[in-house]
């Protein structure tokens, strides 16, 4: 947690100076000299990723330790997203709905002589938050957040022995699967947002958010494939950094 909260007292830091280079610059959305327009009592956002959502897993630590014993394998800790969102401004007060899905798998394996082991991993979020401007002057939000979610995580494991493979005999694998294996649990969520000030009555801008999320308790893996014996439960810790395109329409 302290390498996070040095990455938000660094994001503040940024904002600030960020500021003071305006006044010596000209933005794409301003004429020099202008008056900026009274903000706006509400408005709406509607948040696009096709890509640049990333996530440090810190969590899942029991089936890691697991996975480690038995294969000599980890999952990937980074995963990156893409999302869609919508949020609400009154005043100085947001509020926001978000889901993240991964752009693409997360794959660890090794391979041998002997065969191979392949570890495959997907990740999905999706939370509402309701966050206060904790900075608010004529360029730029800054945004402090909470909320409530959900993290979910999908794992495949297979292995193969290495010997060949005959087409005329297609039933006949030369490996092995596990259950398609899920986890899906509850999430607290803290974090800051950077949203610059909308100037016109439709906008579109940049959104980046920095931020932490917890699990609520520590849910048991579970499958959809086979009745799991023996199973464990696991906790979700996961610091995230969201980096989107945001359409405003001022009201």
């Amino acid at each position: 947690m302290t390498g996070f909260l040095k990455c938000l007292v660094f994001l503040l830091a940024l904002s600030f100076f960020q500021e003071a280079a305006h006044a010596q610059t000209i933005d794409l959305d301003e004429e020099e000299g202008m008056d900026f327009p009274v903000l706006s009592e509400r408005s709406t956002y509607y948040y696009i990723t096709p890509m640049g959502t990333f996530g440090l897993q810190l969590g899942h630590q029991a089936m890691q330790r697991r996975l480690d014993n038995s294969f000599g394998l980890k999952m990937n800790r980074f995963t990156d997203y893409s999302g869609l969102g919508i949020g609400w401004r009154r005043n100085l007060m947001f509020y926001n709905f978000n889901f993240y899905f991964p752009a693409f798998a997360s794959v660890n394996f090794d391979r041998s002589s002997s065969g191979s082991t392949i570890i495959e991993s997907r990740d999905f979020f999706g939370d509402f938050s309701i966050g206060r401007a904790i900075v608010a002057n004529d360029h730029h939000f800054i945004i402090l957040r909470a909320g409530l979610g959900v993290v979910g995580r999908e794992l495949s494991i297979t292995q193969y022995d290495g010997s060949s493979f005959d087409f005329n005999n297609f039933r006949a694998g030369n490996g092995q699967a596990w259950p398609r294996l899920e986890h899906i649990s509850g999430t607290l969520d803290l974090g800051l947002e950077y949203l610059p000030r909308a100037l016109r009555a439709v906008s579109a801008m940049e959104s980046i958010q920095l931020g932490y999320k917890t699990g609520i308790g520590s849910p048991r893996w579970r499958s959809s494939d086979a009745t799991l014996v023996n199973s464990f439960g696991d906790r979700v810790s996961l610091i995230y950094l969201k980096a989107a395109v945001v359409i405003s329409r001022e009201r």
